[in-house]
């Protein structure tokens, strides 16, 4: 048979623990208690005022140092350079006349309301296609050159052989001339070109045009990218497309638009996530507590130390970035636990008749070791992230930490004297307070596993044992390569036809709008980067996803002389031979060619300002700058092919011995996700070793400190174990999950234990039926701030959310089932070995 629950006596607050200081504390709560509230109504509105002027950054680059190679590349080629990226304005509709004079009239407009915005325009690229189809043969290489040459001597002697008279066809087959094989070569530069109308950038059918506006400012800003968009968007009203034909209709597209859409979803992602946090968390301690009063009280000081904890990153941080913008209701639903389990015991001590003075002094008294505990662990697991280079988690460690401290700080400052104040004003009604609430099903599970103690032990000596087996498989595979699972994906706010327009951005140019600059000193050096990097491609393997490289000079053909004169050959050889044998698109070609004599030896003043102005600086310097393209259908968001092409690009060793860095998106994120696979295990080691540590300290009973550490170690072996099953990757925001659950997954194991060790032997189911349920309130009130981010547009942030949430779940059931099994089993031996020596003795 079990044993029965034993229930503690009524305590004397005097005679607890430092009772006294509680007492007196309490004391000045009640006699102050106006001034407390005034001061903690002040501090909130304060804090809200600063909190509203928080910057909120959502570029990705905000999450590694200032001081990373590839941040402060990205920033000086930022700095030195035109943004290379671009608003697009797609243009749609039926009627493509009216299309046209629409697009005709708004360049217009454009570049003359926006020369303080905007450096350029594109729209139409027929300059461009006369410039390369009048001098394209300039640009075949010289070796097919010479064999086009070659193929047509020899095609031509046969034609003039096959007329004598004396002609015996002694071959099996005669030659045929051919030449698509050369054709297929330049075929990929040129066929985007032969689809586009009249030069306007459109897609086969001209339905969708594309206008390229080029702003001089990066697209990292999102208000100077908001500010873009609707001084365009004012253009494009004024001119009323609708006006040119009713079947016109518009939209944008681009990285700007991109950066817009992301923080506009960011913002409302973080306002409804606080907002469904604040309100489920309300309503839930309302259900428990049966009490309005008690869910004010809570959220009152928990909103205090949240909104105290954010308006101190303004001063120290200055911003939040698309990571650390939820730690918002992060904080409250862990900074709440410690008014919960305050206020559980409060209402127990007036149950039992306890004055309002007395039920709150001894509810500090006896809450403050454990809860004071459990902030500083979760604090030192948050803490732990800023010792990381990833400036992103380290930003979430010191405002995770602050977090848990000031909401210590504000619920055993305040929240006496918010509860002094109510009753002064509506007494609470002790004799109806009941005991039976929400989580009541709790009494019944602390008997149940009083009496299945042995079967719950095994069972979990087995799960234990298959989650170490587990996570020996699991760990080394663990990291999220597929970078498509952790994209920021805002609603399309667009309509169908919007999506479908910007979907056929990237057929309609054949290559990325957006490459990544490398920045050179010269335009010689510019070309003997494009080299280098070629080069590289081909001996490392990465052809398959690198492309091409542009720079200026590559506008100026080679070995002009020699092609010129090859040029001469095949003019000639063509001239007055029988074209016969030519397809009919080859004689048409071959017209054309006869009448290219003054073709000449290109110069570089003579490339079109189109094309030059791309390879600007911001100081006017021409052909400073080389362009990288990543083929379109180069899967880039594996994140082994993303590292593959970083490490192609950005360090370029020069035959010179000079050594060229680049950055840019792609760099960045392989280098966070490098940053991860280097600091994730250190971080996570150091965050579970420096909870052990502030356990050891805070309670020096080897015992009581060896139960603790490993009720966390079963919750945390669980957690690893569902992450192996359901195959839940570890990526650069997730992992975090896993130092942070260290240090709110031993607080459930504290409070449980320190209870039972207060009431002393046999008091384990009593202390699961109490403690335990305000244990289960607060891990409630901490899956809520986790489940909020599943809402999150970040693919990143969901996944944070769901490992967070399923560490609660597993150290909760660690907590409340599997820690009192193991006491009850202790128990069990100790009372039977103690029984077997009386026995001796007797």
């Amino acid at each position: 048979m079990g044993m029965n629950p034993k229930k503690d006596p009524t305590p004397d607050a005097n005679n607890l623990p430092n009772g006294r200081f509680w007492r007196g504390l309490t004391e000045l709560g009640i006699r102050f208690d106006w001034l407390f509230v005034i001061v903690s109504v002040v501090s909130i509105a304060i804090s809200l005022n600063y909190v509203r002027k928080i910057e909120i950054r959502s570029d990705f680059k905000e999450m590694l140092p200032e001081d990373f190679k590839s941040v402060i590349e990205m920033n000086r080629i930022e700095k030195e350079l035109k943004s290379t990226s671009t608003l697009l304005v797609m243009v749609g509709g039926e009627n493509w006349e009216a299309m046209k004079n629409f697009i005709n009239d708004l360049v217009l407009q454009i570049r003359a309301e926006l020369p303080d915005l905007v450096y350029d325009v594109e729209y139409n690229a027929r300059n461009l296609y006369d410039f390369f189809d009048k001098n394209k043969y300039l640009y075949i290489d010289y070796e097919d050159l010479k064999e086009i040459y070659r193929r047509l001597k020899q095609q031509i002697d046969y034609e003039k052989i096959k007329q004598s008279p004396f002609y015996i066809n002694l071959e099996d087959e005669p030659p045929k001339f051919d030449i698509s094989d050369i054709e297929e070569k330049y075929k990929k530069d040129t066929s985007n070109y032969q689809n586009h109308k009249e030069g306007y950038f459109t897609n086969s059918d001209a339905t969708l045009a594309i206008i390229i506006v080029k702003p001089y400012k990066g697209s990292t800003n999102a208000d100077f990218a908001e500010y873009l968009i609707s001084r365009v968007d004012n253009v494009i009203t004024k001119l009323n497309p609708k006006s040119y034909d009713p079947s016109l209709k518009y939209a944008f597209g681009g990285r700007y638009k991109k950066i817009v859409e992301q923080y506009r979803s960011l913002v409302g992602d973080i306002l409804k996530s606080i907002t469904l946090c604040v309100s489920l968390v309300g309503i839930l301690l309302v259900a428990h507590f049966k009490r309005l009063r008690m869910g004010i009280w809570m959220i009152i000081v928990v909103l205090q130390g949240t909104l105290l904890t954010l308006a101190i990153t303004r001063f120290k941080i200055g911003y939040l970035t698309s990571q650390t913008a939820f730690l918002g209701s992060i904080i409250v639903g862990n900074g709440i636990d410690y008014s919960i389990v305050i206020l559980s015991r409060f209402l127990e001590e007036r149950r039992r008749g306890q004055s309002l003075k007395d039920a709150i002094s001894i509810a500090l008294s006896t809450t403050w070791r454990a809860t004071i505990t459990s902030s500083l662990t979760t604090s030192a697991a948050f803490g732990v992230l800023a010792m990381t280079e990833v400036k992103g988690f380290s930003q979430f460690g010191i405002i995770g930490g602050i977090g848990m401290v000031m909401c210590w700080l504000m619920t055993y400052g305040f929240l006496p004297s918010w509860i002094s104040l109510t009753e002064r004003v509506s007494p609470l009604n002790v004799s109806k307070l009941s005991s039976i609430d929400m989580l009541s099903f709790l009494e019944s599970t602390g008997r149940w596993v009083e009496r299945h103690y042995a079967k719950i032990v095994k069972a979990a000596a087995i799960a234990i044992g298959i989650s170490i087996f587990l996570a020996i498989w699991y760990l080394p595979r663990s990291l999220e390569y597929d970078f498509s699972k952790l994209k920021f994906q805002p609603k399309p706010r667009g309509g169908a036809w919007e999506i479908w327009a910007g979907d056929q951005v990237n057929s309609i140019f054949g290559q990325s709008v957006t490459p990544t600059a490398v920045l050179a000193d010269d335009m010689a050096e510019a070309k003997e980067i494009c080299k280098t990097i070629k080069a590289r491609a081909e001996e490392t393997g990465a052809s398959d996803i690198f492309e091409k490289c542009k720079s200026f000079l590559d506008y100026v053909p080679e070995r002009q002389a020699e092609k010129l004169e090859v040029l001469k050959d095949i003019r000639e050889l063509l001239s007055g031979s029988t074209l016969a044998f030519l397809s009919e698109k080859q004689k048409r070609e071959v017209l054309k060619f006869k009448k290219t004599f003054d073709l000449t030896e290109l110069t570089i003043d003579e490339i079109p300002d189109e094309i030059s102005a791309n390879f600007e600086d911001v100081h006017g310097r021409r052909g400073v700058v080389a362009y990288i393209y990543s083929y379109t259908t180069a899967n880039l968001w594996d994140g082994k092919n993303l590292i593959r092409f970083a490490d192609l690009i950005r360090k370029i060793d020069l035959p010179s011995g000079k050594t060229v860095w680049s950055s840019g998106e792609f760099v960045i994120y392989a280098d966070l996700l490098k940053t991860v696979a280097k600091e994730g295990p250190k971080i996570t080691l150091i965050s579970f070793l420096a909870v052990a540590a502030l356990v050891v300290i805070f309670y020096l009973r080897s015992r009581t400190s060896f139960m603790m550490i490993s009720n966390l170690s079963i919750g945390i072996s669980l957690l690893i174990a569902i992450m192996a099953i359901f195959k839940i990757k570890l990526n650069f925001l997730n992992f975090v999950a896993l130092p942070i659950s260290f240090g709110i997954g031993v607080d459930y194991g504290i409070n449980m234990y320190q209870r039972y060790i207060l009431e002393g032997k046999g008091s384990m189911a009593h202390v699961t039926s109490t403690t335990g349920k305000a244990v289960a309130l607060c891990s409630a009130t901490t899956i809520i701030g986790y489940s909020v981010l599943l809402i999150s547009s970040s693919k990143a942030l969901q996944s944070f959310g769901m490992v967070a949430v399923i560490g609660e779940i597993t150290c909760l059931t660690a907590a409340i089932i599997i820690l009192p099994a193991i006491v009850h089993y202790i128990e069990k031996r100790k009372g039977k070995a103690s029984q077997e020596k009386a026995q001796e003795k007797a």
